[in-house]
């Protein structure tokens, strides 16, 4: 990718990671100083909240299906003598139900995309580690009295090139997929600050 496309890429990453990560409403810890460890504890307790409210569903879930028809209600609710009483209970309760998984999907699918995205950032840096690494490897050979063939050209620098080609082409598409579906919600967010880009693509652990 040339410079310029660089650049509109991380721009793009750390607004949609912002974007997403505020869907979950995490409140800011004021003894965390480190933009760094506040982007960690962000993420974290992100994937510990989506954790969290899939139990909850799941035993929600339970109880519907489990206890239809045998709730047990106040005497006041029952004295209501109105067998459509409970009806609409359990019919607002298998509401809540539904909104609550709801709710889950949004959230799985914005972490998902964070980690998707994240994980393109992560096979970039990867491969021009194994650029740098082949080429190191090259010049420290040609340099060598002995030079073997068999060390030298021990990795295709042709496949290196493709799978740059291929993480670009990717990086691209995914671009552009996020920015339709997402429209001025992403080009509003208010991007995450590099340092903070840096520790999740690195997933650092918290201290």
């Amino acid at each position: 990718m040339n410079a310029l496309d660089c650049e509109d890429w991380e721009i793009f990453l750390r607004k949609i990671i912002s974007l997403n990560l505020s869907m979950f409403e995490i409140q800011d810890d004021e003894t965390v100083d480190s933009p760094e460890e506040r982007s960690l504890r962000s993420w974290n307790s992100a994937q510990s909240g989506l954790s969290n409210m899939i139990k909850f569903a799941g035993n929600m879930k339970q109880k519907e299906e489990t206890e239809h028809g045998q709730m047990m209600f106040e005497e006041e609710m029952l004295a209501l003598g109105e067998e459509n009483v409970i009806e609409e209970f359990e019919s607002y309760f298998s509401g809540l139900v539904l909104d609550v998984e709801k709710n889950i999907t949004s959230y799985s699918t914005a972490l998902q995309q964070v980690e998707e995205l994240l994980q393109l950032e992560r096979d970039t840096e990867r491969i021009k580690r194994k650029v740098a690494d082949y080429t190191l490897d090259y010049d420290d050979d040609l340099a060598s009295e002995e030079v073997s063939l068999d060390t030298l050209f021990s990795v295709n620098p042709t496949n290196l090139v493709e799978e740059l080609n291929k993480n670009k082409t990717q990086k691209d598409n995914a671009m552009r997929r996020f920015r339709n579906l997402l429209g001025s919600r992403l080009k509003d967010s208010e991007p995450i600050r590099e340092e903070e880009l840096r520790a999740l693509i690195e997933n650092k652990r918290i201290k």
